[in-house]
């Protein structure tokens, strides 16, 4: 009776490891899906429509949104939509409404190059890439 309580126990033991090692080592289906998915094009991730597709626009795009109410600004190559961020900025309101409309790489560049934060807070606010 004890040895096979022993056996019993090994077994089982044995069936937790490989099974724990199965559980480890499996991609999930959202990973496998992710990793897989080419750029530019429209795939569905874990039910979930994901657009990867790019979009571009040009400097005559990004001036007609020069205003307050409706403002994007091109800098370092991508194109924001920064009109929700004008009541955010921490250095105020002009700093922003200054680069509506236009390429505000030069401005952006001088008051914030190199910092980390700053260069990292726009990214919510890509809507694309500037073309020539």
């Amino acid at each position: 009776m004890k040895n096979s309580k022993i056996i019993i126990g090994i077994v089982v033991l044995v069936v937790f490891a490989i099974g724990s090692f199965v559980a480890l080592t499996r991609k999930s289906p959202v990973e496998d899906s992710v990793s897989t998915i080419p750029e530019n094009t429209n795939k569905v991730v874990a039910n979930v429509p994901v657009d990867t597709t790019v979009k571009s626009y040009t400097m005559a795009d990004v001036s007609k949104h020069n205003n307050q109410n409706d403002c994007w600004t091109a800098v370092n190559g991508k194109v924001y939509e920064v009109t929700k961020w004008i009541s955010e900025h921490p250095g105020g309101a002009k700093a922003i409404i200054s680069m509506c409309g236009i390429d505000g790489s030069a401005g952006f560049n001088d008051q914030h190059g190199g910092e980390k934060r700053p260069a990292n807070e726009p990214a919510g606010f890509v809507i694309g890439d500037l073309i020539k």
